[in-house]
């Protein structure tokens, strides 16, 4: 019997699911809504609601679900729990124990980062790059780095926590309460903010996207401040941990089909050591929310006993 996993990615905006066999191929991929600012109780519904219609799916093709895997942000892979996340006011909580007893299956929980950062690695833009970051440009800014073929994780505390550098002592207050945060900067919530202090106005993503293609000026002006800070961020980032290659993922990503080679073009001018060893920079090539998807499914796929060649993604 064909079996499959569910992939979770929690995100401040959306959440997305969908299930992914054994070699990481997605199928049925699906977003809600996910209220992060409403109760608890009210998302724990739809989403049982929706992985409920996945297992049917599932057995309707004479399928099974074995187990989730679940990406939510300042979650740890460790104990489970859930806790801190500035965008969200659900509280601390264990996400890993309350969806196992919620759905019957085995789940396994990370930081959606890093799972973002985990399916970029093994099916997506970060293939083949032993040392790799991904930076997750939404809502806030998140980050996974891959070193040797292998997740970065911490127990003592969160790490790979990229969005919470310090840009700018005393700068912009960050959604975690501090100030000066790459977030503050870099994220679509910075964003609206840099383009109201620039344009005197609302502009939606898409919008602002065609001003810049477009070459207006004040959208171009906006532009150019978001690529400068991201790419001040990303120079602290190197040196930090010295990636080969750097993905930009999430919907800011999409703001400008330019934004990888003027973030690397930026980041090379900026670099503080020899351009020589200044990383490439891409954009994610896989489908909107598809990328924590892939990546937690490749976590529950591990927690059975599978194993992903570290060079190309695929089952060893």
């Amino acid at each position: 019997m064909q079996s499959f996993v569910i992939g979770v990615d929690i995100g401040g905006t959306n959440t997305k699911l969908a299930l992914v066999d054994e070699q990481l191929k997605a199928f049925e991929l699906r977003s809600f809504a996910t209220g992060a600012h409403a109760p608890w109780e009210e998302f724990r519904a739809q989403l049982l609601g929706q992985l409920q219609e996945l297992k049917g799916l599932a057995l309707g093709h004479g399928a099974t679900v074995r187990a989730l895997g679940v990406g939510a942000p300042s979650t740890d892979y460790f104990s489970g729990r859930m806790q801190g996340a500035g965008n969200f006011r659900w509280g601390e909580r264990n996400l890993r124990s309350e969806l196992e007893d919620l759905t019957g299956l085995r789940c396994v929980v990370d930081n959606d980062a890093n799972l973002c950062a985990w399916g970029e690695y093994l099916a997506g833009e970060g293939k083949g790059a032993r040392e790799l970051l991904t930076l997750t440009l939404g809502t806030g800014v998140g980050g996974g780095v891959v070193s040797q073929g292998r997740l970065v994780r911490a127990r003592r505390a969160p790490a790979t926590e990229l969005g919470h550098i310090v840009l700018y002592p005393e700068g912009r207050v960050c959604s975690c309460g501090q100030q000066g945060h790459l977030e503050a900067y870099a994220s679509a919530t910075a964003l609206r903010f840099i383009t109201q202090e620039v344009m005197g106005e609302e502009v939606s993503a898409d919008e602002l996207s065609q001003l810049i293609a477009k070459g207006e000026s004040k959208a171009v002006q906006v532009y150019q401040r978001f690529v400068k800070d991201l790419a001040l961020g990303l120079v602290s980032l190197c040196a930090c941990f010295g990636p080969e290659r750097i993905v930009l993922a999430g919907g800011v990503s999409a703001l400008s089909q330019d934004l990888a080679h003027d973030v690397e073009e930026r980041l090379r001018r900026d670099y503080f050591f020899s351009p020589h060893f200044c990383p490439e920079v891409r954009v994610s090539g896989l489908r909107s929310g598809e990328t924590a998807v892939i990546g937690a499914a490749a976590l529950a796929l591990e927690s059975m006993g599978k194993h992903f060649s570290a060079e190309s993604g695929t089952m060893a």
